[in-house]
């Protein structure tokens, strides 16, 4: 037997499994179709060759059986796995974000601006350098925004030197001039800008470089306040000088120096223009307006009276030009005055003390003048004998002298003189000396004295003596050439000092103590010498 393969052309069943989509409706949250692959088994006929083994008989001579393998060709199913993709709706945790409009009560603050007034000032001026005499005019800008200002008040000061009898009112309204001030009564104003002007003349006698500042200031209550300023300063192209000259026609003493805008062509005296006691004076001023220029007390540059006599009052203009305009006036001084000095000398003639100097009215009797007291016995506690001495003129008090020099110490023991000097202001002169004795004890010693005054290694230390109880020596150590060796301060109110001589060379020193009372006033110098042996 030979086996053959053959074909039996009959079909075979295969179990094949294939994925097909099947549309499945399902509902999920996000309601979305998503692709899900399914396993789904179905059968599909296929075309196979299958080799099969048949036995056919042949007869043959020989008789010999043979197999023969033959195809046949057979329809068999077949199963085959298919995976398909299926569209279906399916549930599916997706977390999906979705807008959902929902009812909820939200409280909003909205700011809502309300307009309110402000107010707002300006100020011009149309002539900043004006002369005396010239007229300038002022512009007042009110100004509203936001809303309405109700009850607006202006007001404007005028400056020194700006006529307020002369302001003429430009716009309207008018205001009202009470003094220096003006006032207009504006009333409601609606937003926007309101002008108000007025014109004033410049003093005739205003000074130059004077400043002349002009204020306004307004209100409403409705708005703050506002100010606004306008400056103007007066030109000064005129020197004037205001001079007081003798009959020799020499210069006594210049009042005063201006500048102005114009020449001055008249003055005035205001007082009588004889000067007639001590302390008259006389005023001078402009003639236009009466504006002082200056004054007169009968004293000279230095602050002494004058004699008496004749004196011309002169005023001098120059311009920018050179040109010169000059006003004179005469004065007359005829005044009994006495000139009073009163000073201490010691016998040697040297001034010690001032006591008094003074020009005042007639004193009668100076020459009988004298002393309350011929001898004093001043001290530091202002106990023990007699103190002062008083300066008489008759029943008059002159001055009082303490027995101290003009540096507040107090003088030696000796012999002193009052000079009392005087003139009664018409020539005639008059000198009194009166003697007064100085005597107290501790007041000044002249000498000092150290103790030992001989200085060795062994006893290096001197004491240095001679002030008074009380007081404190600052000591300085001289070589007789003058080279200053030490200076020492005593211990405050011991009288005295110590001196350690080790570090000094072999020789004679000076020795000045100042001694200081304890009232802190000087009570003189002490000096003593004293040697150092090696």
């Amino acid at each position: 037997m030979t086996p053959t393969w053959t074909w039996t052309g009959e079909p075979t069943a295969t179990v094949t499994e294939t994925f097909t989509e099947t549309p499945i409706n399902s509902d999920t949250p996000t309601l979305s179709p998503t692709d899900t692959p399914t396993h789904t088994d179905t059968w599909t006929e296929t075309s196979t060759w299958t080799a099969t083994s048949t036995f056919t008989e042949t007869q043959t001579p020989i008789y010999t059986p043979t197999f023969t393998d033959t195809w046949t060709l057979s329809n068999t199913p077949t199963r085959t796995d298919t995976p398909t993709v299926t569209s279906s709706n399916t549930p599916t945790g997706t977390a999906t974000p979705t807008s959902t409009p929902t009812s909820t009560t939200t409280v909003t603050y909205t700011f809502t601006p309300t307009a309110t007034a402000a107010i707002r000032l300006d100020k011009t001026v149309s002539n900043v350098a004006p002369k005396a005499g010239d007229r300038i005019t002022y512009t007042l800008l009110v100004g509203v925004s936001g809303s309405e200002a109700s009850g607006v008040m202006l007001t404007d000061n005028l400056p020194k030197g700006l006529d307020p009898k002369t302001v003429v009112f430009v716009t309207s309204p008018a205001g009202t001039v009470t003094g220096t001030t003006i006032t207009w009564d504006l009333g409601t104003l609606k937003t926007g800008t309101t002008t108000v002007s007025f014109s004033v003349q410049v003093e005739e006698g205003a000074e130059g470089d004077q400043l002349l500042r002009n204020v306004g200031h307004v209100t409403s209550p409705d708005a703050p306040p506002a100010d606004a300023t306008a400056d103007a300063t007066v030109r000064g192209d005129v020197q004037v000088t205001i001079g007081l000259y003798n009959s020799a026609g020499e210069l006594v003493k210049t009042l005063a120096v201006k500048y102005m805008s114009n020449p001055v062509n008249d003055v005035t005296l205001l007082a009588d223009a004889v000067l007639s006691s001590v302390g008259d004076s006389v005023t001078v001023v402009m003639g236009n307006d009466g504006r002082v220029l200056g004054a007169w007390n009968g004293t000279n540059k230095v602050g002494d009276l004058v004699a008496n006599g004749t004196y011309y009052l002169k005023v001098d203009s120059v311009d920018a030009y050179g040109t010169t305009t000059s006003v004179t006036k005469q004065l007359t001084v005829n005044r009994p005055v006495s000139k009073v000095e009163l000073k201490v000398y010691n016998e040697a003639g040297e001034l010690v003390r001032t006591l008094y100097t003074e020009t005042a009215g007639p004193i009668e009797n100076v020459t009988d003048a004298h002393l309350t007291a011929t001898t004093i016995s001043p001290s530091q506690t202002g106990t023990g004998g007699t103190q002062t001495t008083a300066v008489m003129a008759d029943d008059t008090l002159l001055a009082v002298w303490d027995g101290r020099d003009d540096k507040g110490q107090i003088v030696k023991n000796g012999q002193y003189y009052v000079e009392v000097k005087t003139d009664d202001g018409k020539g005639a002169h008059s000198t009194v000396d009166l003697p007064v004795s100085v005597l107290a004890a501790n007041n000044g010693a002249t000498t000092a004295s150290v103790k030992p005054n001989v200085l060795t290694p062994m006893n290096p230390m001197g004491l240095i003596d001679g002030g008074s109880p009380g007081s404190t020596l600052t000591v300085r150590i001289y070589r007789l050439n003058g080279d200053l060796v030490v200076t020492i301060q005593g211990a405050a109110g011991a009288g005295n000092a110590w001196w350690d001589s080790r570090g000094a060379a072999a020789g004679m020193y000076l020795v000045v103590a100042d001694v200081v009372n304890a009232d802190g006033t000087k009570n003189g110098r002490l000096i003593t010498k004293v040697l150092v042996r090696k």
